[in-house]
């Protein structure tokens, strides 16, 4: 059997990446266009929001959709890829030399393995970035005024802010089931950001509307320390809001993910969203592999010179099966019904099993 020379893996490769590319810039360039035009009419009523902070949230947004759209990107590419193989009978040449699907599929293949593996590595910390920054404005001209800050470091750090002023709330460990922190302290700013009091209390329980600390110390700058029994804070914070920032995953690097569940684990709090977009990361280079797969079986069984429609029509339908079994899934490991390792991982491998069984019928039965 004929052997894949480096003139020809390179030459499949670079006709793969350049189909990529186009249908990767036509696919970002349709997101970032219906992003902007709902933000815009989201900020009708608000004329105070100038253009250019809208631009700023529909390119901060960008990435995390293109990480969605990604494997339906590669499914596009894969398919044009092929099809410009064979109306221009390169196929036929490829297999007149001795070639098989599996050999000349192996450049297309790689070029999606290296792809996926510097965007986890490389440019998802990068879209982690930008979707903080893009949660920083949102809540600035679009939310209610408030920011929870979500550290896990040295303790759990949250921030709430009004027109007033600010308050950054420090404690040491939290119980999540009765939403007491102890080992708390609160640095009080006003509107300049300019610091203005301190509170140590030995705990602090969230309540609705306010925080209740016990065994307080107020510190006010220039005047001696007073100590009281109790102090009540009004705040907006639920348990329900600070829940969602502290699960937020699409704000938080790939790197960074282990230690975040690792830390929330031991809080109490419910990690199942974070974990599974973590393995929804580890499996993305696998399901992109597998989408080149689907391409090569849709594209080669059909015929040269056959219109591009129903291809294109198979491919639409396959994309929307397998968003919808993604999705599917996903909420029932959300939903405590289903494991997330085996819920994120089967659709991969359904896929994948799938589409080579498809070629392999074609190519060697």
């Amino acid at each position: 059997m004929a052997q894949l020379n480096n003139l020809l893996f390179t030459y499949l490769a670079k006709e793969f990446l350049k189909k990529f590319l186009v249908f990767f810039i036509i696919f970002m360039g349709i997101v970032f266009l219906f992003d902007t035009i709902e933000l815009v009419r989201r900020a009708d009523s608000d004329d105070q929001i100038p253009l250019g902070i809208l631009l700023q949230l529909g390119l901060y947004k960008l990435p995390e959709v293109g990480q969605q759209i990604l494997p339906f990107i590669v499914l596009f590419a894969g398919i044009a890829t092929f099809r410009s193989l064979s109306d221009r009978q390169e196929l036929v040449c490829i297999r007149s030399a001795g070639l098989s699907v599996w050999q000349f599929i192996i450049p297309i293949l790689s070029t999606t393995l290296v792809f996926s593996l510097f965007y986890l590595t490389i440019l998802n910390p990068l879209s982690a970035m930008a979707m903080k920054h893009y949660n920083d404005l949102n809540n600035k001209y679009f939310g209610s005024g408030v920011e929870t800050i979500t550290q896990i470091d040295d303790g759990l750090w949250l921030r709430q802010e009004d027109e007033t002023g600010n308050f950054i709330l420090k404690a040491g460990t939290l119980d999540a089931k009765k939403w007491i922190m102890n080992d708390v302290n609160v640095f009080f700013f006003d509107e300049t950001n300019t610091h203005i009091q301190r509170i140590d209390a030995k705990s602090a329980q969230l309540k609705p509307s306010e925080w209740v600390f016990k065994t307080v110390s107020v510190h006010r700058v220039g005047q001696a320390p007073s100590i009281l029994p109790t102090l009540s804070l009004t705040t907006t914070l639920t348990a329900e809001t600070i829940t969602e920032s502290f699960s937020d995953p699409q704000t938080i690097s790939f790197w960074q993910l282990p230690y975040f569940i690792s830390s929330l684990e031991t809080t109490g709090l419910d990690t199942t969203d974070m974990q599974a977009y973590y393995h929804g990361l580890l499996s993305q280079p696998l399901l992109l592999i597998a989408m080149i797969f689907v391409a090569a079986a849709i594209t080669l069984k059909t015929q040269r010179g056959s219109t591009i429609l129903p291809i294109i029509i198979m491919g639409l339908g396959l994309g929307f099966i397998i968003f919808f079994m993604i999705g599917f899934l996903r909420a029932l490991a959300l939903g405590q019904e289903f494991p997330i390792i085996l819920a994120v991982w089967s659709v991969p491998f359904i896929i994948l099993l799938c589409a080579t069984t498809w070629l392999a019928q074609r190519e060697d039965g």
